[in-house]
């Protein structure tokens, strides 16, 4: 039997299998086996990484959510709120454990795992037979196992997944045989991600609209791709007609934007970074961030990985890049999308080579200035190229025509894997990272100090790791240099009507402007000052307050 006829018959028995109710149900079960042992994996590595007062900030929404503000009502945001995108994980993980340090690593690792497991389901989407199978372990692998770069991102709280997440959701909705079904459920997931994060514009909604027009140009004909485009339009015109009535209702209100990189030479700079941060993401180099620890024979197998996702990444946009030039004259005879798999599987295609190219623009755009930090822009980039990847190695696998060439594909994808797995593995053997504002915490509920306030990124933080026994709220300088409310990620109630006892801030590269002065200034000189590790702690003897009419320190 020739190697065509071998690959047939196996694909009709591989097909009535699946259109069989025990592949669903064994499938849901394998789904739900993967889905726990990748949240236990990653929680793991989560756990290596400091959280912060962004994510701190997350489980306080969520807290807020449950509490009966289901509209966050009084809570002052930045653009990128997370409503709806992340914090409902956290008022879950908030009914179940309260306020808790673990949910900055726990809801983090769900959310991530949901990304595995849609970019996975995304990268065997309308392929046939053993080919997607191949595809969708190898997307499995790039994302399950990622870069110690990657992971500082993708597993830290606020680092737009929930993004993510919805933009994926709406690509494998918009592949659904039943398209009208498919189109509103696409849009319902973008309008939720919309309204938690206004990323989900360069990860779903304009990748929509891209392929769109790349689909109408592609077939030379302008009506093939009102239905992306038109999914893309109508949940953007959607989220702001929603956005207001939340507004209009009391819901939260969001602050002026984040900074963008307004020159041409931080714009250089930026795309400067594009190599050096994104090489980083997936696994080219490793001199930004490090490996943490990890043996540099094991990092050897990151940089093939890398090496195959810029090669399929590469592939795929010159074919988006052909299929406009030439024309497609098949796909324009094809009676409709609906019906035809292969154009389905072009339209993925589509959509994560525009989702690739959105994060990246992302980066350009909100880099600010010169930091690593800004690399949790680009992140998402590296989800969408490695699904890209699987999908364009499935290709290759089905172009293969020769038995031996499949097998050693396969072999290699395996070692590849494998080494994947023990350089994750590896990492994820350190110990716990040290949390901040621990011993701060446990310092203050010693000495009776329950109610302060203090800089952003000691304030959220103290209050969750310490289960919200001491209560910490963030101020920053107003204009006329006195401490007021920070205007961002922070609750009116907690300082309407309040009387707190101490201020707490630091100084360094950790500084957010607020120093002994500007609290002389505002409250008066302090009974008691105090060095609590890199913390400065002041004390009154009488309650200090803080006008709940906001600021931001830029």
């Amino acid at each position: 039997m020739t190697t065509a006829a071998a690959d047939t018959g196996t694909e009709a028995t591989a097909s009535r299998f699946l259109t069989s109710s025990a592949w669903r149900v064994a499938a849901l079960a394998l789904a739900a086996a993967v889905f726990a042992g990748v949240v236990v994996m990653t929680a793991f590595a989560a756990a290596q990484i400091a959280a912060d007062s962004d994510g701190a900030s997350l489980v306080l929404e969520g807290h807020s959510i449950i509490h009966g503000h289901l509209l966050l009502q009084g809570w002052a945001l930045s653009l990128d709120s997370f409503w709806t995108s992340e914090v409902p994980f956290y008022a879950a993980g908030d009914a179940l454990a309260g306020v808790s340090p673990a949910l900055l690593t726990f809801i983090p690792a769900v959310l991530y795992a949901l990304v595995v497991l849609l970019g996975t389901l995304a990268a065997g989407v309308a392929l046939r037979g053993r080919a997607a199978a191949i595809g969708m372990a190898a997307a499995f692998a790039l994302l399950a196992f990622p870069t110690w770069a990657s992971t500082l991102f993708v597993l830290r709280g606020g680092h737009h997944m929930g993004a993510v997440i919805w933009s994926l959701a709406a690509f494998l909705a918009l592949c659904l045989r039943r398209v009208r079904l498919g189109v509103a459920l696409a849009v319902v997931c973008l309008l939720l991600g919309m309204l938690g994060d206004l990323l989900t514009v360069a990860y779903g909604t304009l990748p929509l609209v891209c392929a769109g027009a790349t689909r109408a140009l592609r077939e030379r004909r302008a009506t093939s791709g009102i239905l992306l485009a038109g999914a893309g339009v109508g949940s953007g015109l959607l989220y702001l007609a929603v956005h207001e009535l939340v507004r209009h209702l009391g819901g939260f209100t969001s602050s002026a934007g984040n900074g963008i990189a307004h020159t041409p030479h931080q714009l250089l700079a930026n795309l400067r970074h594009l190599y050096s941060l994104g090489g980083e993401l997936i696994g080219l180099k490793s001199t930004v961030f490090g490996t943490n620890g990890t043996p540099g024979w094991l990092e050897a197998f990151r940089v093939i990985g890398g090496l195959v996702v810029v090669a399929c990444c590469v592939a795929a946009a010159a074919r988006v890049l052909w299929g406009i030039a030439s024309g497609t004259r098949r796909a324009s005879r094809a009676a409709d999308w609906r019906g035809d798999l292969d154009s389905r599987a072009l339209v993925m295609d589509d959509l994560l080579v525009f989702a690739s190219l959105g994060s990246a623009g992302s980066y350009l755009l909100l880099a600010a200035f010169d930091t690593a930090a800004f690399t949790r822009y680009l992140a998402p980039a590296a989800i969408f190229m490695s699904v890209l990847t699987g999908r364009m190695l499935c290709r290759l696998y089905r172009s293969l025509q020769v038995t031996g060439l499949r097998r050693l594909l396969l072999a290699a994808g395996s070692v590849v894997s494998l080494m994947l797995l023990a350089g994750f593995a590896d990492r994820t053997s350190r110990g716990p990272a040290q949390q901040p504002g621990v011993d701060l915490a446990a310092w203050l509920e010693a000495h009776g100090l329950r109610h302060g306030v203090g800089d952003y990124w000691a304030a959220s933080i103290t209050t969750v790791v310490s289960h919200g026994r001491v209560q910490v709220r963030p101020v920053v300088p107003n204009p006329a240099g006195r401490l007021v409310r920070y205007d961002r990620e922070s609750d009116a109630s907690w300082y309407r009507d309040q009387g707190f006892e101490f201020l707490v801030f630091q100084e360094g590269a950790a500084s957010t402007g607020i120093d002994a002065r500007l609290a002389v200034r505002t409250w008066g000189r302090p009974a008691h000052s105090y060095v609590v590790g890199s913390y400065h702690v002041l004390v009154w003897s009488h309650p200090i307050v803080v006008s709940a009419v906001g600021g931001f320190a830029s």
